[in-house]
């Protein structure tokens, strides 16, 4: 794999050695491994070390055990690269989990005051987002999506495409993605069933299945939601986007589940081409302030509505997300999949789902 950080020098550092007070940046990489930078110097954290927050201050006072990613001509790695990979299930658990908050100033490409995902937001509570799932590759999240019933989960056909299903789980009940909760359930996978008009090139049809090899215990912290189309007279709109998706363009996924406010639910999607938005399929929402935004591994997240059919108030799901134009422009919307549009697939191949238990608690 290539090494982001050929340009430095490299020295080999002791295990557990303390971190210098000069160092300058922290960084992940697309396989969630830190990094921490000084001037000239580039150390890999390699032990399974639990950080609720992420900071320069907290950093400079742990000792970590420390290992060079040794840097050859090329910018590719070393052997140490294959040995990080060979870690224990757990370690190589805790290392992918080691995604952080920092100061942004000292994040390289992270302008000041944060960019891209759910900018204005707020952590999620216990409890609040029952529905929402995280689903990992090799223990590394890699997307969201939402409980249908106890046996199934909904997320975009991008997620899961192409990919084995021995490689991935589904945690239901997570708040923290370094932190296990204590209700967390992690669930293997018995099949995947992507939409058969499914198109990778257009991500039309962005939908798929998740069947869990064993049901899913509903409690506080795990419960199905129902999914409708969107309550036009629900007016002004109340609508939610909820995940663990990166803090920044190209950033890794966040440490702790959190959701914005989405205040439009029919914006314009001119910046996409043709074939890239059909409203019949899709739904087009953003931020009338041009500021939120889901960013990557977000794809699959639900984007929930408060509706108000049959005069009772009820949080449902009316798509998840597919694509957008990153995450840098915040006033460009982005592209969810329309869930009714696929009610007969749904129920053909997952069955019904089972009738609301929640009471909606107003979130803001």
């Amino acid at each position: 794999m290539n090494n982001p950080f050929h340009p430095f020098c490299q020295s080999v550092v002791p295990a557990d050695t303390q971190i210098p007070l000069e160092i300058q940046k922290v960084i992940g990489d697309q396989l969630g491994f830190v990094y921490l930078v000084d001037s000239n110097k580039v150390y890999r954290v390699t032990t399974s070390v639990r950080v609720l927050t992420w900071n320069l201050s907290a950093i400079r006072g742990l000792a970590f055990k420390l290992r060079s990613a040794s840097i050859i001509s090329g910018g590719e790695t070393g052997t140490n690269s294959t040995v990080e990979r060979n870690l224990p299930s757990q370690q190589k658990a805790m290392l992918s989990a080691l995604v952080f908050t920092v100061l942004l100033t000292f994040v390289s490409g992270a302008p000041n005051g944060g960019t891209g995902r759910l900018i204005g937001g707020s952590q999620a509570a216990a409890g609040q987002f029952p529905f929402v799932v995280s689903i990992s590759r090799f223990d590394q999240h890699i997307c969201g999506g939402f409980i249908y019933n106890d046996r199934w989960i909904v997320t975009t056909a991008k997620c899961i495409s192409g990919k084995p299903k021995e490689e991935l789980k589904v945690t239901i009940g997570a708040l923290s993605l370094i932190t296990p909760e204590p209700e967390e359930q992690i669930i293997t996978i018995l099949d995947m069933v992507v939409f058969d008009l499914y198109e990778e090139a257009t991500q039309k049809h962005d939908i798929a299945l998740i069947e869990l090899s064993r049901p899913i215990v509903f409690g506080t912290n795990a419960q199905p939601i129902r999914y409708d189309e969107i309550d036009e007279l629900a007016t002004p709109w109340d609508a939610k986007i909820v995940g663990w998706g990166a803090t920044f363009e190209g950033g890794v996924p966040a440490t702790r589940l959190r959701w914005a406010p989405i205040d439009d639910l029919a914006a314009d999607c001119r910046a996409y081409g043709i074939d890239q938005y059909v409203q019949n399929l899709m739904i087009c929402a953003g931020s009338t302030t041009g500021t939120i935004s889901p960013c990557q591994y977000d794809e699959g997240t639900p984007l929930t509505q408060i509706a108000n059919y049959g005069g009772v108030q009820e949080e449902i799901v009316v798509g998840i997300m597919s694509k957008n134009q990153g995450c840098t422009d915040l006033t460009i919307p982005s592209i969810y999949t329309r869930l009714a549009t696929y009610y007969s697939w749904l129920l053909q191949t997952a069955g019904q789902q089972p009738a609301p238990t929640r009471t909606y608690v107003n979130s803001k």
